[in-house]
């Protein structure tokens, strides 16, 4: 004996099982709300997170004298007057990763006469550069080409086959 199903017992198994699987994600959603609300302060989230700290105390607010330039590498005095006879002065002239910016070619530079001297100096490095890959490019297949330019000679891709650089 075979047991035929209509169409619209088909329909309404389809319905209530979508229905049942609704109505079962929006408990488990709400469940995984509860289960957030319900979470634990978390002391290591809380010490990693910033949070802006009341400057109210007397010992907390700079006074004229802090934002003076008497703090300033070169607008200090001189500890002891002893230091007018020592070399230099006592004055430390070279690099102090404190003041100096990187990349400086002198002590005492700023980081503006940094970004002047390598924008003056972009234009020269690129044609060098462009030069470079050229005599690269330039190649026979089977030879290497030889170095044109100084910048060629340090360009990784100019060497020879068979030179090995350590």
């Amino acid at each position: 004996m075979s047991m035929r199903f209509g169409p619209a017992a088909v329909l309404a198994t389809v319905a209530v099982s979508f229905g049942l699987a609704w109505v079962v994600s929006d408990e488990v959603k709400g469940q995984k709300k509860q289960g957030q609300a319900a979470r634990p302060r978390d002391a290591v989230e809380d010490a990693q997170t910033p949070q802006a700290a009341a400057a109210d105390r007397p010992e907390q607010q700079k006074s004229k004298h802090d934002r003076s330039n008497v703090f300033d590498a070169t607008q200090s005095p001189p500890i002891n007057p002893a230091l007018n006879d020592q070399p230099k002065k006592g004055d430390i002239l070279g690099f102090d990763f404190y003041r100096d910016p990187l990349n400086a070619d002198k002590p005492m530079m700023t980081f503006q006469e940094v970004m002047k001297q390598d924008l003056a100096e972009k234009p020269k490095v690129m044609e060098m550069q462009r030069s470079c890959w050229r005599s690269a490019t330039t190649s026979s297949r089977n030879s290497m080409p030889r170095p044109r330019c100084r910048a060629a000679s340090r360009c990784a891709s100019a060497r020879r086959p068979g030179s090995r650089k350590a």
